[in-house]
């Protein structure tokens, strides 16, 4: 059977909204928390593969999959109708309307939040969201009369970190380094880049890798942080770059680096089930409790959201 939040109201879902961000506000990486957050939805939705434990063997192939599986599975959570969320006779509105707007509150949490439409802006190119702040009269909860504010246009872009150079993956196979036992390979993989046997560095440039010749870590301005780019989504086989397994631990090593060993709070689960529920049902009607369990399962619960 399934659980019903029989009443919420829109104050609520703003109440909620502060809050998530608020919490991923404070991470200490929370581009790292949200690939966590994507990667578990698309792992038990089958469009990612997850080898399961160090003493088993690894799967032969992967799914491939990319920024856009990404995105698809953030729309899975928070994916809706802009009527939603937003007044009719706002500028946003009529900007987005007539299709889905997906209300992005893990993406730049330092800023507005991030309105993303599934087709792009007319007259715009390729943007295809508007940023708004939390208080902009077109807000469904802002008091007012959805007084027109003009909202600038951009394109989402909401990570570099499938990739080898600032992300995750990694090209040594998880067939090679599986060759001395699971325990050797979680070794290998736990080793920071520039440990690694196969990680070449100029005196000048990024570095690079001697497997597939892509930069790997690269240095950025002010020399990026090793230790933000745990290499966890790998090849099956040498030949298999396009399908990338998702490593064991793979999530919680990613949310233990985001929450700097767990001493930062995560967002609370009863938020963003909130939220998840309020976008699934259009904001209409009522609310479906078990939409968030569905989608993250109940070790994703506990993985990437907090209690209180």
């Amino acid at each position: 059977m399934r659980g019903i939040i029989y009443s919420a109201s829109i104050e609520d879902v703003q109440a909620a909204v502060f809050r998530i961000r608020q919490r991923v506000r404070q991470l200490a990486e929370p581009r790292l928390y949200f690939m966590a957050v994507a990667l578990t939805v698309l792992v038990r939705q089958g469009k990612a593969t997850a080898w399961g434990s160090w003493d088993a063997a690894p799967p032969a192939s992967a799914v491939a999959f990319a920024r856009r599986q990404v995105e698809w599975a953030v729309w899975q959570l928070l994916g809706t109708q802009p009527t939603a969320l937003l007044r009719s006779g706002s500028h946003a509105a009529s900007m987005l309307a007539p299709g889905r707007v997906m209300a992005e509150v893990f993406y730049n949490p330092q800023g507005e939040i991030t309105l993303v439409s599934d087709a792009r802006i007319p007259n715009y190119g390729s943007r295809n969201a508007l940023k708004m702040s939390l208080n902009d009269p077109g807000w469904l909860w802002t008091p007012g009369d959805g007084v027109q504010l003009p909202v600038e246009p951009v394109e989402y872009n909401p990570v570099n970190t499938l990739n080898q150079q600032n992300g995750i993956k990694c090209s040594l196979p998880a067939a090679s380094a599986v060759s001395g036992g699971g325990q050797a390979a979680a070794a290998a993989y736990a080793l920071e880049r520039p440990q690694c046997p196969h990680y070449h560095s100029e005196s000048s440039g990024d570095p690079v890798c001697g497997l597939n010749g892509e930069v790997c870590g690269g240095l950025g301005a002010g020399r990026g942080r090793m230790r933000t780019k745990p290499r966890l989504l790998v090849p099956a086989l040498s030949h298999q770059e396009e399908g990338r397994l998702l490593l064991p631990g793979a999530i919680t090593d990613l949310v233990d680096k985001a929450t700097s060993g767990g001493t930062i709070s995560k967002p609370i689960a009863a938020d963003l089930s909130l939220l998840v529920a309020w976008c699934a049902s259009d904001g209409l009607g009522r609310l479906d409790s078990t939409r968030l369990l569905g989608l993250l399962g109940s070790n994703g619960l506990n993985e990437l959201l907090d209690k209180e």
